[in-house]
């Protein structure tokens, strides 16, 4: 979420960032041993 924020030129991670970032993780992106 940190990233996120980061990307979106905020100062704090917010609960959008969150909620972007948990998307990314339940969608399997990233996920360590599988291509994407």
């Amino acid at each position: 979420a940190r990233t996120i924020a980061d990307l979106a030129a905020e100062r704090r991670a917010g609960h959008p960032h969150v909620a972007e970032a948990l998307q990314y993780r339940l969608s399997g992106f990233g996920t360590p041993g599988e291509s994407t």
